[in-house]
């Protein structure tokens, strides 16, 4: 929920009376399963010209208000919990909730983690783990944020994105995101490709600026955590949009993060988190794969609850929280309204992919046109 509109009437609703009402409704019911997803957590002046602040899910002061809120009015599930409710049909309690984590950053360990240990909260982090490795590479698109706000030039004119003025900050983040928004649509080797060539563009002869510290957790971190209580599920090994790359690839990123984390860690639990996880970036043959690996949950970025055993648990909906999320927006999130806000985003998306795809076809008959004319 991003708009002020949005905020206002969340404050309405709560005003109103009309979301405990709501609340004490569907507490009740033991087969509605809620599932949060974080990436970071860290306030927004920390690291903001090296990691790209869209996937800055809370402040830790937010986040710690989130976290008491669900220990006082829900009840917070392990993964073993619902995978007991998926496999062996067990009733999940009523105002069922699991926290998820994607990615693996580091602010996880730093400030997630202590708030989740000091109030008992149950969580899973799903890691990408070919970034685990103590030499391990950046994520792309920190990389190319990096580039983008750090780089010398007042101005990128390249032949795989245009022309885009990079005077102002503003700027740097409206030519960052749409190009990043482009790269995800893309076949994936081919946009790490103009990933690495944009990179070396914005530097422009000059060495290319580094971060001193490191951006994801280590095996030896995660050893530490899952010590401490913490539940690790499998995120591909390089973190690709699985619609992107071929389907054989596909499956050995699935597998071989699985194997990573059992030969790291010492045993893997069946479960699973798509990179990015939209409708487009989820194919029914990858579905197949973690159905015929021994996969029992596949958490998405696709909006909304689950009733569980009714959901597809290779196809859990999550909520997804943003820094800016407010208590009352969280609350909200926690109800049904979220099932229809979930409803209208896919709504949106799919026109915007039917928008697209008309675009496209206007712009290949048009250059049809011009082929016949010369």
């Amino acid at each position: 929920m991003a708009s002020r509109m949005e905020q206002m009437a969340a404050r309405w609703i709560v005003r109103s009376g009309l979301l405990e009402w709501i609340e004490h409704v569907e507490c009740r019911n033991p087969a509605l399963l809620r599932v949060l997803v974080y990436h970071r957590i860290d306030w927004p002046t920390a690291a903001q010209r090296w990691l790209d602040p869209s996937l800055l899910s809370a402040t830790p002061e937010n986040f710690e208000q989130q976290m008491a809120y669900l220990m006082r009015h829900y009840c917070v599930v392990t993964v073993d919990e619902v995978l007991a409710a998926v496999r062996q049909g067990a009733s999940l309690p009523p105002a069922a909730v699991m926290v998820t984590f994607d990615d693996g950053y580091c602010d996880f360990r730093t400030q997630a983690w202590p708030v989740l240990e000091r109030l008992q909260v149950p969580a899973t982090l799903f890691v990408p783990t070919d970034y685990l490795d103590e030499s391990a590479n950046r994520f792309w698109w920190d990389r190319l944020y990096t580039a983008f706000m750090n780089s010398p030039l007042p101005s990128l004119d390249h032949a795989s994105c245009g022309r885009w003025l990079l005077a102002e900050d503003l700027d740097r983040l409206r030519a960052y995101f749409s190009i990043k928004q482009c790269l995800l649509a893309s076949e994936h080797h081919h946009a790490m490709q103009r990933v690495d060539d944009l990179c070396l563009a914005l530097a422009a002869g000059a060495c290319p600026p580094q971060r001193c510290a490191r951006d994801t957790l280590t095996w030896n971190d995660l050893r530490q955590l899952v010590q401490a209580g913490l539940s690790v599920g499998a995120h591909t090994q390089s973190h690709p949009v699985l619609s992107r790359v071929a389907l054989g690839e596909a499956q050995r990123e699935i597998l071989g993060s699985r194997c990573a984390i059992e030969r790291e860690l010492g045993y893997a639990l069946p479960i699973f988190s798509y990179p990015c996880g939209h409708a487009q970036d989820i194919r029914t043959q990858v579905i197949d794969v973690l159905f015929q690996a021994g996969f029992w949950l596949g958490m998405t970025s696709l909006e909304g609850h689950n009733h569980i055993p009714a959901s597809n648990p290779l196809r859990l909906r999550r909520v997804g929280l943003a820094a800016h999320t407010t208590l009352d927006e969280f609350r909200l999130c926690l109800t049904g309204f979220y099932n229809v806000y979930g409803g209208l985003l896919a709504l949106r998306q799919k026109r915007a992919v039917l928008a697209s795809r008309t675009k496209a076809v206007t712009a290949v008959r048009a250059l049809g046109r011009y082929s016949l004319r010369a």
